[in-house]
């Protein structure tokens, strides 16, 4: 599958921390660790296998990588199609090659990454 770039100013849906914050609370709030990775695959590494994406989708040395902190106590989405931009709880920081991009509600940087599809 080739990919292609495509605006992130077209794109109207929820705040994307948001749609994150929701899945991982769906997904992992009070699951147990062991269950986590195989969790967070689903929306690391797998589509970037699927899509046919190279040196993405894994912590590893030489590949592009976005990287989420979160406190698992605090995951709760907030943001939906009546309030896209608000924002969720339990992400600490995200970190987009290799700048930190948001931290505890703060933007620090914008248009650092691409959309991929």
């Amino acid at each position: 599958m080739n990919s292609a770039l495509v605006s992130a100013d077209d794109i109207v849906g929820p705040n994307v921390f948001s749609g994150i914050n929701h899945f991982l609370e769906t997904h992992l709030a009070g699951a147990p660790a062991d269950r986590w990775p195989q969790t967070l695959a689903k929306i690391t590494s797998q589509p970037a296998l699927i899509a046919g994406l190279t040196n993405r989708g894994f912590l590893q040395k030489d590949y592009l990588a976005d990287i989420v902190i979160i406190n698992p106590d605090k995951l709760k989405g907030i943001g939906d199609y009546q309030n896209p931009t608000s924002e969720g709880e339990g992400i600490e920081t995200v970190i987009m090659n290799g700048q930190i991009v948001w931290q505890k509600g703060r933007v620090w940087k914008r248009k650092v990454g691409k959309l991929l599809i």
